[in-house]
Parts: C-alpha cells; sequence; structure tokens
C-alpha cells in the first residue's frame, strides 16, 4: 500500500529501504536520504518495503510527520529479506535501484556519488564502503576471529575500482540497474527476521553479483559512496557472533549445493565431514566456528533428506513472473 507519492512520472534512481520493526533508526536514514544533493537535474525516489506484517502501519511508518513527498511506503508480507528488495524493484520507476538497509547513515553527496558511477554504460551494479558506527561502546572482541562481513562492513581502500569475483559489494549500499538485476535473476535469498526461517536463507546480494560477473557485467567498488552502519550493544554480543556464524554456514552450504549439485551419496558424505569440522570446533572450545558448521552441517542434511528443500535451494530465480515481462523501469 502507498503511503505518499508525489513524483515524476519517471525518475533517474529509486532508493529502496527494507526495514522490519526498526521505526527509530528508520526515521534516521529517511532523514539522511530526503537530504541528498543531487547534480542537476538528477532525479529520486524513495521507496519504503515494510517486511514487518505483524505491525501495524500506524505503529511504524504510517503518518509519520515530516516525511519527504518523495517518499513511498508499501508492504510486503512474505517475510524475507529478497521479498522486500524484489518489491521495491517491482515498484520502482527509476532504472537504478539503489538498495539500503535501514539502520545506515549516509551524507548528502553519497547518491550522487553513486550515480556518477553509472555514467559509464559498461557498469551494472555499485558499491560503497560500508563503516561501523559504534552505538554502545568499542568494538566487540570477537570480531578479530571472524571476518568484518559478520558486521557486514567492508572497505577496499580509497581508489574507484572494478571488481573481479569473488569481491562483492554488501546490499546495505549496493546500486544495480534494474535490467541487469533482471538479467541476473534478481536477489537469491538472504537474512530472515525469524531464527526458524534460518534455513531458508542463502547468499543474497552475493549469488546475484556472481550471476552479474558470469554475465560480463562490470560491478564497481565507489569509496565515495560511504554509509555508517549502525551497531547496537546487542550485535557486539557473543550470541550475535555465534548467530552470524550460523548464518555464514547456511550459505556457504546453499552455495556449494548449487555450484556442485551433489548426488545424495555425496550430500551424506558431505554432511559427515561438516561433522567433523562440528567435533574439532567442540575440541578447541571454538564457540563461533562451531555454530558455523553445526548450521553447515544441518544444511546439508536438510539437502539430502528433503527433495522439496532441495528444489528449493536449486531454483532457478526468486523473481516474481511479472519482472520478467519488461527490463525496463516502470
Amino acid at each position: 500500500m502507498v503511503a505518499s507519492q508525489s513524483v515524476e512520472e519517471r525518475v533517474d534512481a529509486s532508493v529502496i529501504v527494507p526495514t522490519h520493526g526498526r521505526a527509530a533508526f528508520l526515521a534516521d536514514v529517511l532523514t539522511c536520504l530526503a537530504s541528498q544533493e543531487l547534480t542537476s537535474p538528477r532525479t529520486y525516489e524513495v521507496i519504503v518495503v515494510d517486511n514487518s506484517p505483524e505491525n501495524s502501519r500506524d505503529a511504524l511508518l504510517w503518518k509519520r510527520p515530516g516525511w519527504d513527498p518523495r517518499t513511498v511506503y508499501l508492504t510486503e508480507p512474505r517475510v524475507g529479506l529478497h521479498h522486500a528488495r524484489h518489491a521495491g524493484a517491482r515498484a520502482a520507476r527509476g532504472g537504478i535501484l539503489v538498495y539500503v538497509d535501514d539502520d545506515v547513515l549516509m551524507d548528502s553527496t553519497w547518491l550522487d556519488a553513486i550515480l556518477d558511477g553509472f555514467d559509464d554504460d559498461d557498469v551494472a551494479c555499485i558499491g560503497g564502503p560500508v563503516r561501523a558506527r559504534w552505538e554502545e561502546g568499542f568494538p566487540p572482541s570477537w570480531l578479530a576471529e571472524v571476518s568484518a562481513d559478520y558486521l557486514s562492513l567492508l572497505d577496499y581502500g580509497s581508489k574507484p575500482r572494478n571488481l573481479e569475483p569473488p569481491l562483492c559489494v554488501n546490499g546495505c549500499n549496493l546500486a544495480v540497474r534494474r535490467d541487469a538485476l533482471l538479467y541476473a535473476g534478481g536477489f537469491r535469498p538472504d537474512v530472515f527476521s525469524k531464527k526458524r526461517h534460518l534455513w531458508l536463507g542463502g547468499d543474497g546480494e552475493a549469488g546475484m553479483i556472481r550471476c552479474l560477473h558470469q554475465l560480463g557485467f562490470t560491478v564497481r567498488y565507489e569509496p565515495k559512496a560511504a554509509v555508517q552502519h549502525r551497531v547496537t550493544d546487542t550485535r557486539g554480543s557473543r550470541g550475535y557472533a555465534r548467530h552470524r556464524a550460523r548464518v555464514e554456514g547456511v550459505e556457504h552450504s546453499f552455495i556449494w549445493t548449487r555450484e556442485k549439485r551433489p548426488s545424495g551419496v555425496r550430500s551424506l558424505w558431505s554432511s559427515c565431514g561438516c561433522l567433523r569440522h562440528v567435533l574439532k570446533a567442540l575440541v578447541r572450545r571454538d564457540d563461533i566456528r562451531c555454530s558455523y558448521w553445526i548450521a553447515r552441517t544441518i544444511h546439508q542434511s536438510l539437502v539430502f533428506l528433503s527433495p522439496a528443500f532441495r528444489r528449493y535451494v536449486l531454483r532457478p530465480t526468486w523473481l516474481e513472473p511479472d519482472m520478467w515481462q519488461s527490463g525496463t523501469p516502470r
């Protein structure tokens, strides 16, 4: 459902903000987006996709004072980040889709830096640095044990560069041409809001970017298009690190299954191999790596035990059929 729409029939870019019940954070990012200073005559809209159907509109967003008239509000009742991202793409009227999370902040030149990169027709996807904004205290001690991806952080340096596989940009600060997104088959499943949906995750924007590389598109890193990712005390806990390890374990099993398309016997053998790593992590008392390997073991076992689950993992696309009817913005 659309809350506000007072924009031109066509715009250059659609900034899409999936959200799931974080109204206070969302208000801050919308303030940042309303203050973007674009080189004339560039235009943009902002699309908020509410992926928390259990919340009422009044409780979360509806009639929020001070909304920029370029802001559109819609709901996506199917829980899942890829569903919200695709809903934003369907509603977008810009040829360039710019995705940010609801817990990032940016300065007034951020969007212009992204759009500058698309002046090169060969570029299909652009992302920039994602730096931590610590809401509570200092970086957690466990961060030295894992990849910065656990907090969705990214920094490839101070110079623009075209990225070669396996380098990707993060979905909380990512722009892609709508045509290219369709050619790549859209976003794959990613982090779900509820823990019981953990096993339905996948490789999200990373899988989409791999498809772009395979199709010959250019993916670029633009250091001027930086955002700050708000890291609360909850995300600084070791329990959150274990959760992110489980997410990564599911993602890597998802990728392995799609790339190898293993037989039943090979899936079972892979599960046994993962279980050996679980035992090693237990011996070392490494709770984070243990969480990773347990999740990977369970996911691989589900691929082996459930034909329906295997078909889900191997789906060619998670895009809805109507998104393929046209490769141009609507």
